[in-house]
């Protein structure tokens, strides 16, 4: 204690029963400096656990029952093991994690655990019956206890402590000791039916001892495989969390948890510009075209583009599901046409064309070389409805491509537009649609796929008028412009009436004859496949 301005505290009274201080008449500002020490527990134990402190102060004097500070906080203590997450690798789909167990005194028995579930969902520690190595049988939970044990061993009560991470498997080998080589993993696979469920790693020192901690810290990485093609193969990112829990003996001291935000993009749908699309081969890796320049109004097609597979998945048929032995299986995509719309040929009378591709970015694939011949591992089938029939089905088209095996990125192309029925109708009036093109990504053993579109607008402007004001203030001439646009469908006996409003007329001579020259101009335009005359 002591007053303001004053160099040397002094002590002063003070009653450990009440917790006050006597501080006596004062007449100056003073500063009271209270050093406490923190009783450890085992449930307040700061060498376990980061804990929050409060506390307040009150003065009070006679006649007054006194005025508190209110309360003031303090976080005291360490979390003795930490988690952190490096960059994800999208092709092998695998996440780097590393966990410090940081220097402490606290160093009876430690050991980590780490639980990793295959599915997205539903873990109970109660449904396990059966437990391995991976060297030996499965044997049942209830048969193995860590009580008077190694520190390798594990219980289901054990289990029940640990905080479960989802869509994640371990990847054989990928455990490595940082600095000190003196640890090693032990790693268990749970069973729930006869069916393997997660794993489960335990590590501690290399000859099954505890992780010795008095000397310094001890770091270990290892890489987790995502199990869940929702989250691989998927359009769109997912959060993948970790969790690792420090124990002494079958006690846990805390846990540590990281995540990364897994981005994934397995199909993009685009097409080209009206532009490119005149020579799809040559312009395969060209920006997409916006919703209204992809349409070519001259020859009525479209050229899509698939980008397959940016994540660069090195076997997609082959690779693992939620469920531990069940690979995903053949591949399919489809592609579907908007109602009324078919499927056209490139020129030398092929269906598609498919390149090889490499990975970009945003989920799109850069064409490779020349288009292949993908009868090796790919099966294509295409529908031919007739939307001018009335006795087929009104089914819209699809092509359909079956991957017996998908291991690298593609590029496929095709070609599409309205039937010769769906042109006729669509462009007997003004008319403005946006039409859509559907793509849907999946598999055997991965039924919620992926879906990605391309959206088409196609307008049709067959007679559009125009006036210019120009010559109105001065000369009293209003210039009224038409524009007749049949987009090169053509209209039979078609003609074009203009009806003037009261009071406006057309020029004419003194007889009443109609003057034609420089007063009406009949101009035959180009039509561009891009729509414009």
């Amino acid at each position: 204690f002591k007053k303001l301005g004053e160099d040397t505290p002094k002590a002063m009274d003070y009653n450990p029963a009440t917790g006050k201080y006597y501080i006596g008449t004062i007449d100056s500002p003073v500063l009271l400096t209270i050093v406490t020490k923190v009783k450890i527990t085992d449930e307040f134990n700061i060498g376990h656990k980061v804990q929050h402190i409060e506390n307040s102060a009150t003065i009070e004097w006679d006649g007054h029952d006194g005025i508190g500070s209110g309360s003031k906080g303090v976080d005291i203590g360490i979390n003795p093991i930490q988690k952190t997450v490096g960059s994800y690798n999208v092709s092998t789909h695998t996440i780097p994690w590393t966990v410090t167990v940081v220097k402490s005194d606290i160093n009876i028995d430690l050991r980590v655990l780490d639980l990793l579930v295959y599915g997205p969902s539903g873990f109970s520690a109660s449904d396990i019956d059966g437990i391995s190595t991976g060297s030996g049988g499965i044997v049942p939970l209830e048969d193995v206890s860590d009580e008077g044990g190694l520190l390798t061993q594990v219980s289901k009560a054990d289990i029940g402590k640990l905080k479960p991470q989802y869509n994640q498997k371990y990847k054989p080998g990928s455990f490595e000791p940082a600095e000190s080589p003196d640890l090693k993993a032990t790693v268990y696979t749970l069973y729930h039916g006869g069916q393997a469920v997660a794993d489960l790693l335990v590590v501690t020192k290399g000859d099954g001892s505890g992780i010795e901690v008095l000397s310094g810290e001890k770091t270990f990485s290892f890489e987790t495989i995502v199990t869940n093609p929702d989250v691989y193969a998927k359009n769109g990112d997912t959060d993948i969390w970790n969790t690792a829990s420090l124990f002494s003996a079958n006690k846990e001291l805390n846990n540590a948890t990281a995540k990364t935000t897994y981005q994934s993009k397995m199909l993009v749908k685009d097409m080209l510009s009206v532009g490119d699309a005149k020579d799809p081969d040559e312009n395969k890796n060209n920006g997409g075209a916006s919703t209204n320049t992809g349409y070519d109004y001259i020859d009525h097609s479209v050229v899509f583009r698939l980008h397959v597979n940016a994540n660069d998945l090195k076997d997609f048929t082959k690779d693992v599901t939620t469920i531990d032995g069940q690979t995903v299986g053949k591949v399919t995509l489809t592609d579907t046409l908007p109602e009324g719309w078919v499927f056209k040929k490139f020129d030398g009378d092929k269906d598609f064309l498919i390149y090889k591709g490499t990975p970009g970015t945003g989920g799109k694939v850069t064409a490779v070389g020349n288009a292949i011949d993908p009868s090796s591992f790919l099966e294509a089938a295409f529908t031919s409805y007739d939307p001018d029939d009335p006795s087929d089905p009104g089914n819209p088209n699809m092509a359909t491509f079956t991957f017996t095996t998908l291991d690298q990125p593609y590029v496929i192309l095709l070609k599409a537009g309205p039937s010769e029925g769906t042109i006729d109708g669509f462009f007997k009036q003004n008319n403005n649609e946006t039409f859509k093109n559907n793509a849907t990504l999946f598999a055997e053993n991965w039924e919620s796929g992926v879906k990605s579109w391309q959206d088409v607008k196609v307008e049709s402007k067959i007679l559009a008028k125009g006036l210019d004001f120009s010559k109105a203030a001065k000369d009293g001439v209003l210039t009224w412009t038409v524009e007749y646009k049949p987009n090169e469908i053509g209209h039979k006996e078609a003609y074009i009436e203009d009806t003037l409003p009261a009071g406006i007329d057309l020029r004419t001579d003194a007889t009443g004859r109609l003057i034609l020259d420089d007063n009406i101009t009949v101009t035959e335009l180009t039509l561009n496949a891009n729509g414009k005359a």
